[in-house]
């Protein structure tokens, strides 16, 4: 076989023939991941029930689909708060930062992912599942939220993320029309996002300082006043050691008594409120391994008896990759009052992180000076760092380094991801190659919903519940985010490894989803403002509408009914 030739070409090819076709052809071989999916599907049952593999692949990255969102939601964002919180971050540095990379880390590795294993400068996938997710965040998600619950959206939190969101699709738009990234393009986009974060936290900064100005000391003797009084007031519910504490969910009052965090649930890994009693009672191997068997569970009790119907749709699901992430995935949660300290899951850990981590990046079986393997050294370092936590911590109460495994577990979640990441994206390839579909359809559709399949979800749960604010400013935030770093990060690392700038396969499909993505921006930026950003059900419509004449004409493009010449 020549080794210029496209792997589509499978098909002028005899069907005996395909097997040896997908096996040889070097645009065939995937260069990340670990399953040949190609020969998966045309040579494991014989060219006649090449269906039935098809079909155990789309169940396949469903799985993976939801792997990805359990790793993201429930190990790296844990994590990342306790790293906010370790470095000191303010809540405003944090919020646009590492707590945003941890909710859009599904798509900037699904780009980096597709850019890495882009062939002849063929990058429409990520171009597509990111500016495809965007176009589906911001017309089907947003416009789902304000039909179940139309609201008054804040004035410049909202122009804000729209006008940078222009500015960055603009950005790519220029690449996409000029058929070449340089570095300095792509270092652009990190540069864009750091100069959008250095306007938020300014923002709210100054906006802090002018509202502390305006208040007159009248003012504050009128409070102080009013607090007085209320301190004497019986009937008053928030007095007797309670505070309140307002967050996205409500506000909800939390008892501030020194036994507040014994009534902690035990959903969490590991269990809480009467797993603590077991442990202060009992103690010994016995304990230990209990505990230890009880954080390794993908699916606990509490989680489930509370779960609905489709959240235990998942939890069945995603179980088998969540007991791989509890084994490999070190977890410190701030909100509990032991920080799901499991002295005996960390010992395992020291021994299944370093190796997963080693296997994942493929150099386990590095040779170190051409004699010592990788592993070998591994486990030498997992043995003496178990030796240190036997010794100087008990079960009870998490050791004063206990802050460092949420570093651990951060860097073990994103390997996580990143391999999830290069599954899906292969899986999806090897759809386009079978079915001949393009890379920029594939990754627009399928790529583009299984990563935002969550936000619709989380989005319209809190419209129900009467808070859609939230959920419609992340539908702008959220993708502005997603692009500036997932096109930054990947081209940036392609420039750099290359040394040359990135070529890029334009087609019209990739054109025309930007322009629509455009189109939705700025119909957006003109219409709320003149309504006075009062948004009724008709703009939740006309954004559902507009995706979907987007997506068909999308679709006729791909199947040839609409060209370019």
């Amino acid at each position: 076989m020549s080794s210029d030739m496209e792997c589509h070409e499978y098909h002028n090819y005899p069907s005996n023939e395909t097997c040896h076709f997908v096996t040889t052809v070097d645009d065939c071989q995937m260069d990340q991941g670990f399953i040949p999916y190609l020969s998966f599907i045309f040579c494991s049952f014989g060219v006649d029930l090449f269906y039935i593999p098809l079909v155990i692949m789309f169940v396949w990255v469903i799985v993976l689909f939801v792997a990805s969102a359990k790793c993201a939601d429930e190990y790296l964002c844990v994590n990342i708060d306790v790293i906010s919180k370790a470095l000191r971050f303010s809540e405003n540095v944090a919020g646009v930062t590492l707590i945003a990379f941890g909710n859009g880390a599904a798509d900037i590795f699904s780009a980096i992912a597709a850019v890495g294993s882009a062939k002849n400068g063929d990058a429409s996938l990520a171009f597509g599942a990111l500016l495809g997710a965007g176009m589906f965040i911001t017309c089907i998600v947003a416009g789902v939220v304000v039909i179940v619950y139309p609201f008054q959206t804040p004035q410049r939190p909202f122009l804000r993320d729209i006008v940078f969101y222009l500015i960055a699709l603009f950005w790519s738009f220029k690449c996409l029309w000029d058929g070449i990234i340089q570095l300095s393009e792509a270092i652009g986009f990190i540069v864009l996002y750091c100069l959008y974060v250095a306007v938020v936290i300014g923002g709210r900064y100054f906006r802090r300082i002018m509202l502390h100005r305006s208040q007159s000391s009248e003012d504050a003797q009128d409070a102080a006043a009013a607090a007085a009084a209320a301190l004497h007031d019986p009937a008053d519910p928030l007095l007797h050691g309670s505070s309140l504490h307002v967050n996205y969910g409500g506000v909800q009052a939390i008892n501030d008594d020194k036994h507040s965090d014994e009534g902690d649930d035990d959903n969490g890994r590991g269990g809480g409120g009467a797993d603590d009693v077991m442990i202060r009672e009992y103690s010994g191997i016995r304990c230990l391994l209990s505990r230890m068997l009880t954080g390794l569970l993908p699916i606990h009790a509490g989680e489930w008896q509370e779960a609905s119907k489709w959240d235990r749709f998942l939890l069945i699901i995603a179980a088998p990759v969540r007991l791989l992430f509890n084994l490999t995935i070190p977890v410190v949660d701030g909100e509990r009052a032991d920080r799901n300290w499991n002295k005996g899951l960390i010992c395992l850990q020291l021994f299944t992180v370093p190796l997963f981590g080693a296997l994942a990046t493929q150099g386990a079986d590095v040779l170190i000076d051409g004699v010592f393997p990788v592993w070998a050294l591994l486990l030498l370092i997992s043995c003496l760092l178990t030796l240190v936590v036997i010794f100087t911590s008990n079960q009870t109460q998490p050791p004063v380094y206990h802050s460092v495994f949420a570093f651990a577990g951060f860097v073990i979640a994103v390997i996580w991801l990143y391999s999830l990441a290069n599954e899906i994206v292969n899986i999806l390839q090897s759809y386009g190659i079978v079915f001949n579909l393009s890379n920029g359809i594939l990754g627009l559709t399928l790529l583009a919903w299984g990563n935002s399949l969550q936000d619709l979800i989380v989005d319209t749960s809190m419209a129900r519940q009467g808070q859609p604010m939230a959920g419609f400013s992340a539908c702008y935030g959220g993708p502005l985010f997603n692009v500036l770093l997932g096109l930054g990060i990947p081209f940036t690392l392609s420039c750099i490894q290359t040394g040359h700038s990135f070529h890029i396969k334009n087609t019209l499909l990739q054109s025309v989803l930007a322009l629509c993505l455009a189109v939705s921006l700025a119909s957006t930026i003109i219409w709320v403002p003149i309504v006075r950003f009062d948004l009724k059900r008709s703009f939740g419509i006309f954004l559902i509408v507009l995706y979907l004449a987007t997506l068909l004409v999308l679709i006729l493009i791909e199947v040839g009914v609409i060209h370019y010449k």
